[in-house]
């Protein structure tokens, strides 16, 4: 009990994923996140969370819910989100007794409003003594280990479940910022339309994101062979394979990717010269789990002219940030 008071929790409540890192232990957490819920006399009863909730995803019997409280890298459901952190937290040995952890630090999107990161405080408040937010264009830029104090700007573009932030940091600030609130979980919705359009046939979510992640090329050179994938034939209604390619998985989130192009294109014409001759000079850095999306790298390169690399562990590039910030004294007063 004891040892739970003096612990330390660094949080990232990602729109799919959560990462939660124990200061004394690591990573102890990196799950879905999202519940199951089946509704029993008018009330809904929690089933599971994490990984076994999304299994339940196009599978799960009649009266089984599933639910992300988080989306677009906002909390849309506090009931779910306290109920999905309570689980959380009592698999890492919570005491009912004392309720509390010691100090919490939780990444958030840095276009958040007031009201909403108030929400992400009131939130996490319930299981920490002290709760610090940290904007994640900071995060990344301290876990990437980019955060320059030199005048000369950096480009970092984070790609996560549910959003893409575009940012432009120099003397430690931020110069320059974009948004867009879409992110993994949109390339799996636009897969799943596209397939469904132009093929007539049906896909789950689960389904979309493996093929996104094995088959799916956003440049032809490293388009790999086709691949079968099982579903619905909507003309009969009964069970079926299609052959996709990367080509057609390419088309199906052309659109997304050109957003995001257009969006890196435009924080770049909105820079300062030199500012922009930097970025140039030093490149973009692709950070978040959609940053692995095998070929956009050489896409960006290619279509904007601008040497671009993905970050080491870019997916949990913002928890080694925190830690960073956590642990260097220097870096406390950044989250005052």
């Amino acid at each position: 009990m004891l040892r739970w008071l003096s612990r330390n929790f660094l949080v990232d409540l990602g729109s799919y994923k959560t990462v939660v890192y124990s200061v004394d232990e690591g990573i102890v957490f990196n799950e879905p996140t999202c519940l199951a819920f089946r509704r029993e006399r008018g009330k809904e009863v929690l089933v599971t969370c994490g990984l076994e909730a999304l299994e339940c995803l196009g599978r799960a019997p009649e009266g089984i819910e599933v639910v992300f409280p988080v989306k677009n890298g906002v909390i849309v459901n506090f009931k779910a989100a306290q109920v999905y952190l309570q689980r959380v937290f009592d698999r890492l040995g919570k005491s009912f007794i004392f309720p509390h952890a010691n100090r919490i630090y939780v990444v958030v999107p840095s276009f958040l409003s007031d009201v909403e990161k108030r929400t992400f405080i009131d939130l996490f408040g319930e299981f920490g003594k002290t709760v610090k937010l940290v904007p994640s264009s900071l995060a990344n830029a301290i876990g990437a280990n980019l955060r320059s104090y030199s005048s000369k700007a950096t480009l970092i573009v984070d790609i996560g479940g549910g959003k893409t932030e575009i940012v432009v940091l120099s003397l430690t600030d931020v110069v320059f910022m974009s948004s867009l609130r879409i992110g993994g979980i949109s390339f799996d919705e636009a897969l799943v339309n596209f397939i469904k359009r132009e093929f007539l046939f049906q896909i789950g979510e689960l389904t979309a994101e493996q093929i996104k992640k094995s088959t799916l090329s956003l440049v032809a050179e490293l388009d790999t062979t086709a691949t079968q994938v099982r579903g619905m034939n909507l003309e009969s209604g009964l069970p079926a394979s299609i052959a996709l390619s990367s080509h057609d998985l390419r088309m199906a989130v052309f659109d997304l990717i050109n957003l995001i192009k257009q969006s890196i294109l435009m924080v770049l014409e909105s820079s300062p010269p030199e500012l922009a001759g930097d970025i140039v000079s030093s490149g973009i850095n692709l950070v978040g789990g959609g940053a692995y999306l095998r070929g956009l790298s050489e896409y960006l390169e290619r279509e904007l002219q601008v040497k671009t690399q993905v970050i080491k562990n870019a997916h949990i590039v913002s928890i080694c940030g925190l830690a960073k910030i956590f642990s260097e004294p220097e870096l406390h007063q950044l989250v005052a």
